[in-house]
Order: C-alpha cells, then structure tokens, then sequence
C-alpha cells in the first residue's frame, strides 16, 4: 500500500481499480488498521501469529499501542534500513499474537 488522500480510499469501478488497490491513506495503514482491529481478532487462533511488513511512515509503535488495546502483543522480530534512493526505507516485521499465559 501506499500514502494517499483520505477521499481517494475505498474507491470503486473499473477506472479506479489501480489506484484503488494502492490507496492506503494518509499514513499508509487505512485497510491494514481495518484489518488488524476488525477481522484479526476473529481470525487468528489463540496460539496463532500475524507477521506484518511495515514501513517507519506506517507508525509502528502505534501499531503496537493500538493492538495492546485490544490484548495483543507486537514483537519487533527484523528492522531493516533499506538504502534506496531518492528515500531510505526504515522496514520493521511485526509479530502480532495474543500473549502467552504460562500456567
């Protein structure tokens, strides 16, 4: 995904199809934050795991605040700064799972 506006997420036809497949929002996360607060809950079993890619512009420590809020655990497990002209990219994988209760 990319950064876009606001009005260009969600966008529909065949005209759109593109671009709408790339729009992510202002900071890149609009479906990614549906997705994780939304579905994921649901989706991943209690012992399950998520590994997401993101990007420094993706904000990854409110990624990780806004899934402790609803009792998951986010794990940094690789960062990488990528040296690509004309802009690094600052890349962290993520580990989203539900935390472990050791009885």
């Amino acid at each position: 995904y990319r950064r876009s506006e606001p009005a260009q997420v969600g966008l529909q036809g065949k005209d759109n199809e593109k671009l709408a497949a790339w729009c992510a929002g202002p900071i890149g996360r609009s479906v990614m934050d549906r997705f994780l607060l939304q579905s994921l809950p649901q989706l991943l079993s209690p012992k399950g795991s998520l590994y997401l890619m993101t990007l420094a512009i993706n904000k990854t420590e409110e990624i990780r605040e806004m899934m402790a809020e609803i009792g998951f655990e986010v794990t940094v497990v690789l960062e990488s700064i990528r040296e690509r002209p004309p802009f690094p990219e600052h890349i962290k994988a993520l580990r989203i799972r539900r935390p472990v209760i050791i009885y």
